[in-house]
């Protein structure tokens, strides 16, 4: 079995700049923090309050 197609492993490459695995998550949870809160889909359904412009029929 030694002709069996394994997968190598990529060679350690020493990069210019240190990377710091852990630090690219925490940046990702503070992001999260940032983001605007995605907006529900029934929003726009309901019906605009009444005297307003939306109710009128205009944009």
């Amino acid at each position: 079995m030694s002709t069996q197609n394994t997968p190598k492993k990529k060679p350690l490459v020493n990069l210019p700049f240190p990377i710091k695995k852990e630090n690219e998550q925490n940046l990702d949870e503070v992001l999260d923090e940032v983001r605007p809160r995605p907006k529900r889909y029934a929003d726009r359904t309901w019906m605009p309050p009444r005297g307003t412009r939306r109710s009128m029929g205009k944009r």
